[in-house]
């Protein structure tokens, strides 16, 4: 395998950006300025398309310093989960496990904000047409279409906060699974939830693997995601703090 000259990956063309633009979605222009600021820089793989994506996978890391790609471009709602693993460990200064899942569970959820809005837009890009797709599987395997169907409507009337339900929820399940004990137990009552058939669309169980079971957690840790996802909750400007690197002075932790 071989590689081109590492790129700044807030200069690559995104390619579906005229549909950020067309629907308002000004979160691409924060997640941008994130990228730039930590100089986050991108590898082209000269190799069988999809290798990049088990690059991401296997070189997961909480800064997510690099990215690898197939082409010399990409997309905005990469560009948006890359970003807000950079936010969420700008903001903690820590690698504590907590704090890993919670930018992974935020960075996942984003794809429904997205959802959310190019529907009310109106506008259906490659992203919306491809994660609708993955959702109908999920959802026709672990849960039902109606449920889905329900769900898209609530994301629809309300993307941003419907964002922070699902992150919150994936954080939590993740939490449970990694604790090592009476796991069954634990994460029982999480299938119960209108969410679960997303828990296998974002393949919690590489989270899993990449961390790494028994790992040390604190109450203290947990506290802080549980109040940040708490602060985010009050307005959409708390959500532009958090990427403008703006530490929130109201924050306890």
């Amino acid at each position: 395998m071989s590689f081109a000259s590492p790129h700044l990956l807030h200069k690559l063309p995104i390619e579906d950006a005229s549909f950020y633009r067309q629907a308002g979605i000004t979160l691409l222009d924060w997640a941008t300025a994130v990228l730039r600021r930590h100089s986050v820089q991108a590898n082209i793989l000269n190799a069988a398309p999809g290798l990049a994506r088990l690059l991401n996978l296997v070189a997961w890391h909480p800064d997510h310093q690099m990215e690898y790609l197939d082409q010399a471009q990409t997309t905005g709602d990469l560009v948006i989960h890359v970003a807000l693993h950079q936010a969420i460990h700008e903001y903690f200064k820590d690698d504590a496990t907590e704090f890993r899942i919670a930018g992974e569970a935020l960075a996942s959820a984003s794809d429904i904000y997205l959802v959310g809005l190019f529907a009310q837009a109106g506008l259906e890009p490659s992203f919306l047409s491809e994660s609708l797709e993955s959702y109908s599987f999920y959802y026709e395997t672990y849960g039902s279409l109606q449920e889905l169907e329900t769900l898209l409507t609530e994301w629809m009337a309300n993307p941003y906060q419907s964002m922070l339900q699902l992150a919150r929820y994936l954080y939590q399940f993740t939490r449970e699974l990694l604790l090592g004990q009476n796991t069954l137990a634990r994460i029982k009552p999480f299938s119960s939830s209108r969410y679960y058939p997303l828990v296998h669309h974002y393949h919690l169980t590489n989270w899993v693997l990449m961390l790494g079971k028994n790992q040390r957690q604190t109450p203290e840790n947990n506290q802080a995601v549980e109040s940040l996802f708490s602060m985010l909750g009050a307005s959409e400007t708390a959500f532009e703090a958090l990427l403008a690197g703006q530490q929130t002075p109201n924050l306890d932790l």
